[in-house]
């Protein structure tokens, strides 16, 4: 009976499935962001494919398990006494419920998936991470009671000639996993994202100690943790960085959190400083995230010290381990004006620099002209590729170029509805990406943004500066800008992308390669221009 029990999670899990089917748009958009520290690619899925891959997933594992077990006996002329089937047989009990522990991790990835993209409440994704820490601890229980086999283990030669090293070695194994499922606990109650990380960090860690123990040290140990170490080697290049000495750590502290940053001081008393503001997604304070590598805003600070001007960068909230367990659903404009104004008000108060400027670029133009507005202390704000239109006309705009009349006329109602809170009926598919309920609030500041009316309000010197090549910020939004202000400096840089590294095609095709390759330098007359305009503010 007990080898049929995994069929149970993977029911529970379609049937949960089935009852929220009806919610689930045509094209659905895994939301990841609720379940990872990372953002991960939003890549659509069909409505079928999405509720029925991690349960059939499930199945597959259920079955390769069963499988691997049934072929035991065909190695039995090859093995020990202690290791052939009928030694096997004695902890048979404790295979099926291992084989059901790991049908059942597969089944809660599904439904902490579900929940997240359905933007149920945060505590039902948390309840699902203490599910999978106190499954990780019942696992731990169960290691000790596995005998010496070659199905499942510490399997090491030294374990499997030595009955007593193998059970020393399962009970190190078993305490360590137990640990770690009680960190999992805590995690998923404080930082659910990091929930599957402290899963798989914990096990992994478990294994190699237990590894150690069970070679005493030896070469095996020393095996394992290289492996460990390659398995983390293209994490750790894809993150190196050539120092710069003048670079150093400095903190933002704001509302409920310090943000991490860095400030490039060139030599010199006192320079004037510029505020690197970051674009939309989840972009870090270099330029860098998990979909673009441009490196833009680490090459303009660097650049800008070059010409006598300090520079902070700094990761905004969502990023970072400063963020652990931040609800998506509380990131609201207003709290990323705030925390622009903290990083002014703390840059100031470090002394070191004299005037501080801001530097938006993209999103970050919209929230250095409200802060600008608002009475943030600047001496003057520099909008880089910064939009001239609404978000609404921006959506509609978009949407015309991709789908005909009467799917823009429908996405543009969907649009409005969900940004007063409603739940659109039947959008078409496309609109999916735009409607996740966790950015509402985020969306509906957006929305509320009027570029002209809030850039022609600034009272701090302004400079404008886009690219021919933009293919986000258009032209359009280049000339409303400065139509809104027709006093200010206006720089169009030829042959500049939305990341101003040169582009030689409006292609889409084309240009993804240049948001890839952080080697890429900006654009010859970017930081010129820039230097230009700061050094003439008096």
């Amino acid at each position: 009976m007990r080898k049929w029990l995994p069929i149970l999670p993977i029911l529970l899990a379609l049937a949960l499935t089935a009852l929220a089917y009806g919610d689930l748009p045509a094209v659905v958009y895994p939301a990841w962001g609720r379940i990872l520290p990372v953002a991960v690619p939003d890549e659509p899925m069909a409505r079928a494919g999405f509720a029925l891959l991690m349960p059939l997933v499930a199945l597959g594992v259920w079955g390769l398990l069963a499988g691997i077990a049934r072929v035991r006996g065909a190695r039995d002329g090859r093995l020990p006494e202690h290791l052939a089937a009928a030694a096997i047989e004695r902890f048979e009990p404790t295979w099926h419920v291992v084989v059901l522990g790991v049908v059942t991790l597969v089944a809660l990835l599904h439904v902490a998936l579900l929940a997240a993209t359905l933007g149920w409440p945060d505590w039902t994704v948390r309840a699902v991470g203490v599910a999978l820490g106190a499954g990780l601890v019942l696992v731990g229980n169960l290691v000790p009671r596995v005998r010496p086999n070659w199905i499942v283990g510490i399997r090491t030669p030294a374990t499997l000639r030595d009955p007593d090293l193998w059970l020393r070695a399962h009970r190190y194994f078993g305490a360590l996993l137990m640990v770690a499922g009680l960190v999992v606990i805590v995690v998923a109650l404080v930082a659910v994202r990091y929930t599957l990380v402290a899963l798989l960090g914990g096990f992994l860690v478990a294994a190699v100690l237990a590894h150690w123990r069970a070679t005493r040290g030896g070469s095996g140990a020393v095996r394992a943790l290289a492996l460990v170490a390659a398995a983390l080697l293209p994490v750790r290049a894809a993150a190196q960085e050539i120092p710069d000495p003048r670079e150093s750590a400095f903190d933002v502290r704001t509302t409920g959190m310090t943000l991490p940053g860095t400030l490039t001081l060139p030599a010199g008393a006192r320079p004037d400083a510029v505020l690197i503001v970051a674009g939309s997604g989840p972009t870090d304070r270099n330029g860098n995230g998990p979909l673009v590598q441009t490196d833009l805003y680490r090459q303009v600070a660097r650049e800008l010290a070059d010409s006598g001007f300090a520079s902070l960068r700094y990761d905004k909230r969502g990023l970072g381990p400063a963020s652990l367990g931040i609800d998506p659903s509380s990131i609201v404009v207003d709290g990323y004006v705030g925390d622009l104004a903290a990083a002014v008000d703390t840059l100031l108060a470090d002394g070191r620099v004299g005037r501080v400027f801001l530097l938006g670029h993209s999103e970050g133009a919209m929230l250095s002209v409200l802060a600008g507005n608002r009475g943030v202390p600047v001496a003057g704000i520099i909008l880089l590729a910064g939009t001239g239109r609404p978000l609404r006309e921006v959506v509609h705009d978009q949407l015309a170029l991709q789908v005909d009349s009467a799917t823009t006329a429908a996405v543009d109602s969907a649009f409005a509805a969900y940004l007063r809170g409603e739940t659109p009926q039947d959008p078409p598919a496309i609109a999916a990406p735009l409607l996740q309920p966790q950015y509402r609030r985020l969306l509906a500041g957006m929305a509320a943004y009027d570029p002209e009316r809030e850039v022609a309000a600034l009272r701090p010197p302004v400079l404008l500066v886009g690219g021919t090549m933009d293919l986000q910020t258009t032209r359009k939004d280049f000339d409303r800008l400065r139509a809104a202000r027709p006093h200010a400096p206006a720089v169009l840089l030829e042959g500049a992308n939305h990341v101003f590294k040169t582009a030689a095609s409006m292609e889409p095709a084309e240009q993804v390669p240049l948001y890839r390759d952080a080697s890429l330098p900006v654009v010859p007359g970017l930081v010129p221009a820039l230097v230009g305009w700061l050094r003439g503010i008096p």
